[in-house]
């Protein structure tokens, strides 16, 4: 039986993934915005290169970001920054703001600028860095994690989400990580990520080497298809995704993509810039049905340069012990509808998300996320909601932003009794967990071009819909001093909770952070 059902499962993941491989070669039959065939490796979603990309869309410099889907390739990155450059030139005033993030930007991505063509020279077929990035953080916490009985999770670490699934225990710890990229001819690249964490907690924690990332790239008429361990972060949120962040930790997953923008021919032309991924992954043991299957599809649109639109959709289903699907009963799974006379056969959410800037507004960004949990008549239903307001260009010249974000989950989110919504013990969506709320505020400024920081505030109640909710107030700055070989980041952070996981006390908790980063 467990060999029979094991074949079914490599028999449907072959046949959608067939499906889901050709409709993608029908796809680049359509106008590839840019038309690079070479393969290339993720920038990290926690990337300093994201916000500067959010500022140079605020100076007016580009219009065909979609940020719905990340990571981004280094490529797509340069690709932006080309269109950043060129439009920069025909301004032809000088000093504009802009500038100072235009050459850091270049700095980075001067290799791939090659690609693009903006910059002349001779391209490489094989290509690798040993050593591309190398990071070194001290991180010290006082406090206990909060932890969530619906589904079984904990936030993982007291002050720190959307860390890849990276948990420090209480005391000191020490993180080392560093990333090694090769390009293997043009089609095939190549990324791996280790790292070590040493930490005084005696509780079992790893105290060796582990690989945290690491995957194999080919590109084909601009169709990207990835293999490995990777990080995703689906929807337009910064503090938090609903459907899809990087609070987990990295899937092993075979993932399906046009990581550049294209626009379908004739009629069609009229959804402007499109992306689309896909990805299918086995999560983890040690759950009410161990290594289910996870597949997540989603498609973004820029029907208007000032306009994103996408739309996610993630199912849970099978594993180990779990009934028998066969191919006609998949399908109906795939289209949001339960078989065996009503009984639960998979954990789905499903929902949009959108954009909207508004240039004279100092390139003011509202953006949103609708999510549902479960489903009526095929609709996803039992939605929560995130609202996003961001201000990249509180002043002229840019040193000043504001974010306001707000996330409101409903009761039943992530909680299923078969397949919760955690990956080895974290939640894979928005960190708040369900039946939360979120306020989230971030002033981001600049003393001069190497010195930048931020004030941060987080106000979390958990178990809104109870009489006796827990509630949080978190402060924290953080300051970041760029050596032009790399950085050095100091956080401070601190947070006082009213009935700490539910159990009447309070506690206060604290984190410092004193991290150095090398670009080689």
């Amino acid at each position: 039986m467990r060999k029979k059902q094991i074949g079914m499962y490599l028999s449907l993941t072959r046949r959608s993934f067939l499906i889901y491989f050709v409709c993608f070669l029908i796809l680049t039959d359509a106008r590839i915005a840019s038309s690079y065939y070479y393969s290339s490796t993720n920038i990290t979603i926690d990337s300093w290169i994201y916000t500067y990309i959010e500022k140079i869309e605020a100076f007016g410099l580009v219009d065909s970001v979609l940020y719905g889907t990340r990571p981004f390739t280094r490529i797509e990155a340069a690709r932006i920054l080309s269109e950043a450059l060129k439009r920069r030139e025909q301004m032809g005033r000088i000093n504009h703001p802009a500038d100072r993030i235009l050459k850091r930007l270049e700095r980075e991505l001067r290799d791939e600028l090659l690609i693009t063509g903006y910059r002349k020279g001779d391209l490489q077929s094989l290509y690798i860095k040993p050593l591309e990035e190398m990071e070194l953080r001290f991180i010290h916490i006082s406090g206990k994690e909060r932890r969530f009985f619906s589904p079984t999770a904990t936030e993982g670490s007291p002050l720190v989400e959307n860390n890849e699934g990276i948990v420090y225990g209480e005391g000191s710890n020490l993180q080392w990580r560093y990333g090694l990229r090769f390009q293997i001819t043009e089609p095939f690249s190549f990324y791996v990520e280790p790292l070590m964490i040493i930490n005084e907690e005696d509780d079992g924690r790893d105290n060796d080497w582990r690989l945290h990332k690491g995957y194999l790239k080919f590109t084909l008429f601009g169709v990207e298809l990835e293999v490995g361990k990777d990080s995703l972060w689906w929807g337009q949120g910064y503090h938090g995704s609903l459907i899809m962040s990087n609070n987990a930790e990295p899937f092993r997953m075979i993932k399906i993509e046009t990581p550049y923008p294209f626009i379908l021919p004739s009629i069609f032309s009229y959804l402007g810039c499109m992306k689309i991924s896909g990805f299918i992954t086995k999560l983890d043991k040690n759950r009410p049905i161990d290594e289910p299957r996870m597949l997540g599809f989603r498609v973004d649109l820029k029907p208007h340069p000032l306009v994103e639109i996408g739309a996610s959709r993630t199912i849970i289903f099978g594993g180990r012990g779990a009934p028998h699907i066969d191919l006609t009963e998949f399908l109906k799974i795939l289209r949001g509808t339960n078989i065996s006379g009503g009984a639960d056969t998979s954990n789905q959410m499903a929902g949009f998300d959108w954009r909207l800037r508004i240039p004279y507004l100092r390139g003011l960004n509202i953006y949103g996320e609708h999510i549902g949990e479960d489903e009526a008549g095929s609709f996803p239903s039992k939605f929560g909601h995130l609202i996003g307001l961001y201000i990249p260009r509180l002043d002229s010249s840019g040193n000043y932003d504001l974010r306001i974000e707000f996330a409101r989950t409903h009761t039943v989110f992530y909680a299923h009794g078969k397949w919760p919504y955690t990956y080895r013990g974290l939640l894979m969506g928005h960190h708040a967990g369900g039946d939360s709320d979120d306020l989230f505020v971030r002033f981001g400024w600049g003393i001069s071009e190497r010195i930048q920081g931020s004030l941060l505030y987080d106000y979390q109640k958990r178990g809104r819909s109870l009489r006796d909710s827990e509630k949080g107030n978190e402060f924290a700055i953080e300051i970041k001093l760029d050596t032009g070989k790399g950085s050095m980041n100091i956080q401070f952070g601190t947070e006082r909770i009213e009935n700490f996981n539910f159990n009447g006390s309070s506690r206060t908790n604290g984190k410092i952070t004193l991290g150095f980063t090398i670009d080689l």
